[in-house]
């Protein structure tokens, strides 16, 4: 498939991720939480990794787009 089983797993987590902070208020630290990563270090660093920015400016970001 391209890919380990851990990418994959962590591109999974990311994308519900980034569907929890475009459609809920909850903290970035809960969300990390809910999606699996055990710190909010761990995922804001993944995060910027795949996306080019931060867990919160990707929230805001959308938070201006709608």
């Amino acid at each position: 498939y391209g890919c380990t089983f851990h990418h994959h797993l962590q591109e999974i987590r990311l994308y519900h991720a980034r569907q929890q902070l475009v459609n809920t208020k909850a903290p970035i630290w809960q969300i990390a939480n809910d999606c699996g990563f055990t710190c909010q270090g761990a995922f804001a660093t993944a995060f910027r990794k795949q996306s080019g920015c931060t867990p919160s400016q990707f929230r805001k970001r959308k938070d201006l787009n709608s």
